[in-house]
């Protein structure tokens, strides 16, 4: 459509779209409740409800008046959004994590031996992998611990009622939202895939080393960094992505999310790698693996992702002539991407997350026989 309204409609216009996306995303997150309730696939959505909490939050300290969310836990809903950057920040920063976390789960699960002779043999476990009934790999213990760390310390996740609170949080968050906006377009419905996952489990010790991945050379953090991003995508295809409609938003909004932030982790270790004579191998099989990088993303579709709202600076992210209410994202799509419609775009970032999860599988060929079921 062409817009040759005043300013202020245009404004009026966007608060409406904006709103409507809010409204899409609390009704989806609301009716995934009964679905994503078993412990380990929860926990695994705890990042991107904190996107939409944090998201909902800047949204309305920026359009309505400043609020802030009542968590008694000792967990910020901040900090866990900012995990779905995964390993975005320094290459230093994200080591010292990801070893913090193998090391706390070492230590934790060494000191429950019995006898005290036997903790430096190396015979404990401190590792463990869930899949799902077709054994793709769907979360690890130490990428939990990560997404619970603040900075360069993690902090516990023994007691149970911070948890409940951390949830009840955001879960406050959701459903206020949804209540606030119940007269807003009354009749609005998502369509969701009703799912009880079947989760099986198998421990390792990150220690012995050929217990793992024997073919990456750098070490056992770089093995770590990978199976964290492994998880991360999978997560995606196969619980998000299954549970999620297709025609839904909300799916493209998390697929673009989680696909970028998997890239960008993988090209900040491909950079390191390269720079090891012992690693350019498997620093130019990664490069590989994120080719499609080029013309797939876009900073200012980036941000409209993470955040509510459709300007970048100032300045308005869908072309006036791609402006329009009826279509998902109002236009952003077509604009940012070459015209480019909701479909063909959200099939073009399902196809990616498929073969990022196809190759990153390969890559890390861990020994699944013998999973036991949770």
């Amino acid at each position: 459509m062409n817009w040759n309204h005043t300013s202020i409609e245009k404004e009026e216009y966007y608060n409406m779209l904006s709103t409507m996306h809010i409204k899409n995303d609390c009704e989806t997150l609301k009716a995934l409740a009964p679905v994503i309730s078993q412990p380990i696939i929860i926990l695994g959505m705890l990042p991107y409800l904190s996107l939409f909490c944090n998201s909902v939050q800047e949204y309305i300290n920026r359009n309505i008046a400043y609020t802030a969310i009542e968590n008694d836990s000792p967990f910020s809903i901040s900090d866990m959004r900012s995990k779905l950057k995964l390993f975005d920040e320094r290459y230093s920063k994200a080591k010292k994590q990801i070893l913090l976390s193998d090391d706390l789960q070492d230590q934790k699960f060494r000191d429950r031996l019995r006898f005290p002779w036997t903790r430096g043999l190396n015979i404990h476990y401190n590792l463990g992998v869930f899949c799902d009934e077709e054994g793709h790999i769907i979360g690890n213990t130490q990428y939990i611990y990560f997404l619970f760390q603040d900075k360069l310390f993690s902090k516990s996740l023994e007691d149970p009622n911070e948890l409940r609170e951390f949830g009840q949080a955001i879960g406050t968050v959701i459903s206020s939202t949804c209540s606030g906006l119940k007269d807003f377009l009354p009749d609005y419905c998502v369509n969701i895939n009703s799912r009880k996952f079947k989760i099986s489990y198998k421990d390792f010790n990150t220690n012995h080393r050929f217990n793992l991945f024997p073919q990456i050379k750098n070490g056992k953090e770089v093995t770590l960094r990978l199976l964290h991003i492994l998880t991360y995508i999978n997560f995606l295809r196969y619980v998000i992505m299954n549970i999620a409609d297709y025609t839904n938003p909300w799916r493209l909004r998390v697929m673009y999310i989680t696909l970028y932030y998997a890239v960008k982790s993988i090209d900040k270790l491909v950079f390191i790698l390269d720079a090891n004579n012992k690693e350019k191998e498997l620093a130019m099989e990664l490069k590989n693996f994120i080719s499609f990088k080029e013309g797939i993303f876009d900073s200012v579709f980036r941000n409209c992702m993470m955040h509510y709202g459709f300007f970048d600076n100032g300045k308005s992210s869908i072309n006036d002539e791609y402006l329009d209410v009826q279509i998902p994202f109002g236009g952003l799509i077509e604009s940012r991407f070459n015209g480019y419609n909701y479909a063909k775009y959200s099939n073009l970032l399902n196809d990616k997350v498929i073969k990022l999860s196809d190759d990153l599988t390969a890559i890390l060929p861990i020994n699944l026989t013998g999973l036991r079921e949770l």
